[in-house]
C-alpha cells in the first residue's frame, strides 16, 4: 500500500485562475460593504499591506496591540469572518477554473490511484474553496458516474470512478480534508504561537471548527509529500512542527515543492529553516527534495478537461 499526500494553499487556487489573493478579498465589493458599515477592523486592514494572507496574520496581531474594545473588536471579526464565507461562496458558486499546472498536478495523481488502486491519495487542501472537487469533475467529465461529497466535521471524502479508453477503476478514493475549513465554515485568525492578550477569538484553534484531532502525525507515513502554492506561514506551523522534525531526525522521504518565482522559493526556505529550527542542510539530506516553479511558462498541461 502507497500513500501520497498533496498539501495545496492559496497558489493552487491562483494558478486555475481564482481571484483568491488577499488582496483580491480586500478589494472585494464584500469588504466594501462592511467599510460602509463601518467595520474598524476592515478599516485598519484595508490600510496595511496587503501583500499576501501573512500580511493579514500580521495586521490581525498589530490591531490587537492598539488594543481595541473587546466587544467592538468581536463583533467586526465575526463580521469579517462572515464577508469571507461570503466571498469564497460567491468564487465557488460563479467562477469556473482553468487548466493549469495546479490541475495537471491533482490529475496525475488520480491516475496514479487509476492505475494502482492500492496507492492512498490524501489532499490537505488550506483554501476554503471546493477546487478539488472542480478539478476532478471537469476532467472526468460525463465519465463521472459516481459522485459523492460529504462536509462532516471539515472531511470531504470525494469518490470518484473513472472509465475510459486506457485506464479503469471501479473506484479511485480521494481523501480531501480542509484544516482552515470551506467557505461556509471559515476558520480565520492567527496561530497558537500568536500573542494577541485577551482576544482568544482570533486564535484558529479557538473556532468551533477548528479539528482537535487534525493533526500531521500520519503525514510519515506518506511515500510522497507533495505542496503547492504553500507558503509554510506562521499561523500553520503548529501544523508541521512535528512532520519537520521527524524528517531532520529520520528523513527517506520524496519531497516536492512548488513554488512561484524566486522570491517564493526563498520565502518558503525561510520558513523551513524556522520549522527544522536551522537544521535545512539536514532536511535536504536526509529526504529527496525536489523544487519545481510553477511559474515556468514551458510547462504542457497533460491532464486536459473534458
Amino acid at each position: 500500500m502507497s500513500k501520497s499526500i498533496v498539501v495545496i494553499g492559496n497558489g493552487f487556487d491562483i494558478s486555475l485562475g481564482l481571484p483568491t489573493s488577499y488582496s483580491s478579498l480586500i478589494d472585494s465589493e464584500e469588504f466594501a460593504n462592511e467599510l460602509r458599515r463601518g467595520n474598524q477592523l476592515c478599516i485598519f486592514l484595508r490600510n496595511r499591506s496587503k501583500e499576501n494572507w501573512h500580511s493579514m496574520e500580521r495586521n490581525l496581531v498589530n490591531y490587537a496591540d492598539t488594543r481595541p474594545n473587546y466587544d467592538t473588536f468581536y463583533d467586526d471579526y465575526f463580521r469579517l469572518t462572515k464577508v469571507i464565507s461570503e466571498y469564497y461562496t460567491r468564487i465557488d458558486n460563479s467562477i469556473d477554473i482553468k487548466e493549469s499546472i495546479a490541475s495537471d498536478l491533482i490529475i496525475q495523481q488520480y491516475i496514479k490511484g487509476v492505475h494502482d488502486k492500492d496507492n492512498q491519495l490524501l489532499i490537505l487542501n488550506f483554501n476554503y474553496t471546493l477546487t478539488i472537487a472542480k478539478v476532478l469533475k471537469k476532467y472526468i467529465g460525463r465519465r463521472l458516474y459516481n459522485f459523492l461529497y460529504y462536509s462532516d466535521r471539515l472531511l470531504s471524502i470525494i469518490n470518484l470512478a473513472y472509465e475510459g479508453a486506457h485506464y479503469y477503476s471501479p473506484l479511485s478514493q480521494v481523501e480531501v480534508v480542509h484544516p482552515h475549513g470551506e467557505s461556509n465554515n471559515v476558520i480565520f485568525g492567527v496561530g497558537d504561537y500568536d500573542k494577541v492578550g485577551d482576544y482568544v477569538f482570533l486564535k484558529k484553534s479557538a473556532s468551533k471548527h477548528f479539528i482537535p484531532s487534525f493533526r500531521i502525525e500520519n503525514l510519515m507515513d506518506a511515500d510522497s509529500l507533495i505542496f503547492f502554492g504553500f507558503s509554510f506561514g506562521k499561523a500553520d506551523h503548529h501544523y508541521f512542527e512535528e512532520l519537520f522534525s521527524k524528517l531532520v531526525q529520520i528523513g527517506g522521504k520524496n519531497i516536492t515543492i512548488y513554488y512561484y518565482g524566486e522570491r517564493d522559493r526563498l520565502n518558503i526556505i525561510r520558513e523551513i529553516y524556522a520549522l527544522t529550527n536551522d537544521n535545512y542542510t539536514d532536511f535536504l539530506a536526509k529526504n529527496n527534495v525536489c523544487f519545481k516553479d510553477s511559474s515556468d511558462t514551458s510547462y504542457e498541461v497533460v491532464g486536459k478537461f473534458k
